[in-house]
């Protein structure tokens, strides 16, 4: 008995520093445990299914051998495939509809897009004029090779979806072909200044762009794409509209669906502004605009308009920070709060582009004061409302945020060394005190030259000319 405990000590011991081993040798953390005891392996480990046993790892219940695998390559393997999956469409996360002021924007007002409220009565209107659409949009060619476009890849496009919904493949079909159609006529008709032609109500066309944005109410791209070969829609042109100034900007991978194309050209090239930096950043830098400018850092708008596109310039006196135009509307809570849910869903590969940026608008706008400022230095447009209103909208969307951090790390890090830098911040509050205004400058020498008076005068008492 004594000798099995021993051997088995042994195994253990033998386990333990090859688990050691393998967090030295690859991309596992130091804080990942790995959990060995009694009831875990005890058999030299030769030949597995690597995937299997690292998750029966994790789980504590490994008793497969290992062998030779190599577990590095294994884990690299693993990422790049979560890297490479796609997020699927699939339901606005309980987190962010938990709040009732947030959960309606996640649902449409006026059209259904895709299966999810296909049957909600107060969208039935938008069903007729999704046929008129269809007939529009197919006319000089014959509707069937449009439709059967859309039956060619609708095994792949339901496949895009999380959940499992009881149509049958031509009903899916169907469902497809009527929406793709109203989604593009809907663009084209906006590409060309021609929406006499769109059937639906004028007021209505707002409702419907904010509609086309919601991640519950997405197309897979695919089905687009399919209609698109046979009759060619300015997409660019359109986002050209709907992004303020935004620079055209080819993604090196095709998008998902409309909504993930919004993303992708809002925040821009991931090489056009702030890269991901290595460390910690300090996360008590500043809070807000008028912060900042107190000791020294001023604003001005950034090069290119992609949200991407933040950063810090270090100065002998003075820090500069540069941000892309931020255009405010009526449908800027609604698309940054589905993004920010598409960027939660499973596939996303922890890209929170969006999610960052509006924790980083939180941390700068903190009153109606900063976004004065912003207004005023030409970098945020309001066509919300008050400035109050939209200094509320940014505290409430970054709420229960979990953003990357680390995408602006040597932002935070030059701000902070900025701040910490206390004789230039000095000379900024000397500087500002006295020559923030030509009468505050001019009061300033004319005080100097008072005081110079003052020692003349006493000089002369003391020592009066003989």
């Amino acid at each position: 008995m004594a000798e099995t405990e021993g051997a088995r000590t042994e195994v253990l011991e033998r386990k333990r520093a090859l688990m050691e081993e393998l967090a030295k040798s690859t991309t596992i953390s130091s804080s990942w445990p790995v959990p060995v005891t009694n009831e875990t392996c005890s058999a030299p480990l030769r030949e597995c299914n690597t995937k299997e046993w690292l998750i029966s790892v994790t789980n504590g219940t490994c008793s497969a051998p290992l062998g030779e695998c190599n577990a590095k390559e294994l884990l690299i393997s693993i990422t790049n495939q979560y890297k490479n999956a796609q997020p699927l469409i699939c339901r606005a996360p309980e987190l962010l509809c938990k709040d009732e002021k947030s959960a309606k924007f996640f649902y449409p007002e006026v059209v259904a897009i895709g299966p999810y409220h296909r049957c909600k009565a107060n969208l039935k209107l938008a069903e007729d004029h999704k046929l008129a659409a269809a007939l529009k949009f197919t006319s000089g060619r014959c509707i069937h090779e449009f439709y059967n476009k859309v039956k060619n890849v609708t095994a792949q496009a339901r496949a895009c979806y999380a959940d499992k919904f009881e149509l049958t493949d031509e009903e899916f079909a169907c469902m497809l072909f009527f929406d793709g159609c109203f989604l593009l006529h809907f663009i084209d008709c906006c590409v060309k200044k021609k929406m006499e032609e769109f059937t639906m109500s004028t007021h209505l066309h707002g409702f419907i762009r904010g509609d086309m944005f919601l991640l519950e109410n997405q197309l897979p791209f695919v089905v687009l794409d399919a209609l698109m070969s046979l009759k060619q829609v300015k997409l660019d042109d359109f986002f050209l509209s709907v992004i303020e100034k935004a620079r055209p900007y080819e993604a090196a991978r095709a998008p998902y669906h409309l909504l993930d194309l919004l993303r992708t050209k809002l925040l821009g090239p991931p090489n056009d502004g702030q890269q991901a930096g290595q460390g910690e950043p300090n996360l008590n830098t500043f809070r807000s605009v008028k912060e900042l400018r107190e000791v020294g850092i001023k604003f001005r708008l950034s090069e290119s308009h992609h949200l991407s596109d933040i950063k810090f310039h270090p100065g002998i006196v003075c820090g500069t920070l540069s941000l892309p135009k931020i255009v405010i509307d009526d449908l800027t809570r609604s698309q940054y709060l589905n993004m920010i849910a598409l960027e939660m869903c499973s596939g996303s590969a922890g890209d929170y582009g969006i999610t960052s940026f509006a924790w980083f608008l939180d941390c700068l706008i903190d009153r109606a004061e900063d976004v004065r400022e912003l207004r005023e230095k030409e970098i945020l447009i309001n066509a919300l409302g008050s400035d109050e209103q939209v200094a509320e909208l940014f505290n409430e969307i970054a709420t229960d945020l979990a953003p990357d951090y680390r995408a602006y790390v040597q932002v935070l890090t030059g701000i902070s060394d900025h701040r910490k830098a206390k004789f230039k911040v000095s000379i900024f509050r000397f500087l500002d005190t006295h020559f923030s205004s030509p009468w505050t400058a001019i009061a300033f020498f004319a005080a100097l030259v008072l005081l110079a008076l003052s020692v003349i005068q006493t000089i002369f008492t003391v020592y009066p000319r003989s």
